[in-house]
């Protein structure tokens, strides 16, 4: 995206403008304006013919009026034109595009808004300026920095809405490939939050990426100058290890942290008795544990658990030992030797949800049903805290790497109850999470690999370098944006918040901010 030499978006400076082509305005080659848009003509002239992209933003002005349009455009036509006599003659390449008027300045009628019809003979086309350009884009002067805006000179910050407050609670999808820079992009991500807002960062780190981040005074200048610019603070996050290894592990989940009775969803799936079952006699065992003083851990209410099995009325005859040894075989689950480890600390809101922290939950060593169990126990944590318990503040954010392992589009057979129970889960949280102040940031390497029932959750955008996915890239940024999105250069990425009320659609060059020492291995 190019900018011109002048920032001053008042249409009185038509005048002093430069020209980089021409609006074509004849019988053939007219203004059209149908339900659809509007669409003109125009050219490029020869210097500026390599500097013009599908989908780029420029501002068609005229100097005799005080008016002006910005303008997209859809289209490029590069064909050679000849003239001369038998012996000599002349080629010059053309270059036409076709223009998507999209909004119109006039200071002489004091009119900003939708574009209409005018007669364009001797309008010029020229590249917007800085102060055009963030009125093109909607950025906001202030906000969440996470880069800058690609441009052929200017350094234009980027910052992603604040307000309103619940944009960055409608959640995030972040897709590209591996190597295209989304790990140094969502480690600036959550530096960035956590210094301009008061939220809680929780992030489920699976393949241990998240454990460690670079210091300022080790980054390459590049990061180092964005961070003392924007007045952001490297941080230490506080590392939650989940293992099944008992040594190796630092913190376990914890029944206190989901309401009880949630733990039906975190058992292997049961049949309708035998759940019907369980769910009667969770509370009953919950009552005697408060009765006799006992404190409320896996391990006792298990034991609670098998008690009421065996002497429960409703369990008798053949067909009650039958649905008594499926809850038994349900309640020996691998998975549940998570829960209330002793010793370790427990994943609980009062740990999870302080105002200001960053919590890495690393869960590398974990299988991938296990892991989407801790992503379910988080959902389930967070469904209480926020929605039950209505606790407002502090907002948080949960994290989700490698998001198509927990979500995957294609379940296996084994997996199909767990990605569903998963899905459901995260459904109701998401859609409210804007007034309880929740988000999730998933984060996949390809969107046709996740479920459409997470993806659609999130209505902030963000596209690294990606391959097999034009049909996504089309929905959500655009068809004349699939090939740039194709090629992106590493640590560059489209952003778009278009179905939020901050709407943006912008191209930016994310800052490395890694160790300085890692920058070589970029290059």
């Amino acid at each position: 995206m190019l900018v011109s030499s002048e920032n001053n978006s008042n249409v009185d400076s038509n005048k002093d403008r430069n020209c980089i082509g021409k609006v074509i305005f004849s019988k053939t080659e007219k203004y059209v304006q149908d339900c659809s848009g509007a669409k003109t003509y125009g050219y490029i002239r020869g210097q500026y013919r390599e500097l013009i992209t599908q989908g780029q933003s420029l501002v068609l002005f005229s100097r005799k009026e005080n008016i002006k349009f910005y303008v997209k455009v859809e289209k490029i036509e590069n064909y050679p034109i000849t003239s001369g006599g038998f012996e000599t003659k002349v080629t010059e390449t053309a270059t036409k595009v076709i223009l998507n008027p999209f909004f119109e300045i006039s200071s002489s009628e004091d009119y900003r808004g939708k574009y209409r019809p005018h007669n364009l003979v001797s309008f010029e086309l020229d590249f917007p300026n800085k102060d055009e350009l963030l009125e093109i884009t909607n950025i906001p002067k202030e906000g969440i920095p996470l880069g800058v805006l690609v441009t052929n000179k200017d350094t234009i910050p980027f910052n992603y809405p604040l307000y309103p407050e619940d944009t960055i609670y409608q959640s995030i999808f972040t897709t590209g490939v591996q190597g295209s820079g989304k790990t140094i992009f969502h480690k600036l991500l959550i530096q960035a939050i956590n210094a301009k807002t008061k939220a809680a960062i929780v992030v489920l780190d699976r393949e241990g990426e998240y454990c460690n981040f670079t210091q300022q005074e080790d980054m390459a200048n590049e990061g180092q100058r964005f961070f003392s610019n924007h007045d952001i603070k490297s941080i230490k996050p506080n590392v939650l290890r989940l293992s099944n290894d008992f040594f190796e592990a630092n913190a376990s989940l914890s029944i206190q942290g989901i309401n009880p009775t949630d733990m039906l969803l975190i058992l292997p799936e049961l049949e309708t008795k035998s759940a019907g079952i369980l769910r009667v006699i969770v509370p009953q065992a919950i009552q005697h544990l408060k009765h006799d003083g006992e404190e409320l851990t896996w391990k006792n209410l298990d034991k609670e658990i098998r008690i009421e099995l065996r002497t429960s009325q409703f369990l008798t005859g053949v067909a009650g030992a039958s649905i008594r040894g499926a809850i038994e075989r349900a309640l020996i689950s691998h998975n549940l030797s998570l829960f209330d480890q002793s010793k370790k600390i427990k994943l609980v809101p009062e740990v999870l949800f302080k105002e200001g922290s960053v919590t890495i939950i690393d869960c590398q060593s974990l299988s991938a049903d296990q892991q989407r169990m801790v992503a379910l126990y988080l959902l389930l944590m967070l469904n209480k805290h926020k929605l039950h318990e209505n606790n407002l503040e502090p907002g948080v954010l949960l994290f989700i790497d490698e998001a198509e392992v927990l979500f995957p589009v294609k379940p296996m057979s084994g997996e199909r109850d767990y990605v569903l129970r998963l899905e459901e889960m995260i459904r109701e949280p998401v859609r409210r999470g804007r007034k309880h102040k929740f988000g999730i940031v998933c984060i996949t390497h390809r969107p046709t690999d996740i479920s459409p029932a997470v993806e659609n959750l999130c209505n902030t955008k963000i596209a690294f370098r990606s391959s097999g996915c034009k049909t996504w890239i089309s929905n959500n940024f655009g068809k004349e944006y699939v090939y740039d999105i194709e090629t992106l250069e590493t640590g560059t990425c489209y952003i778009s918040t278009m179905k939020t009320s901050h709407q943006i659609l912008a191209k930016i060059s994310i800052p490395f901010v890694g160790n300085r020492d890692d920058i070589l291995k970029l290059l």
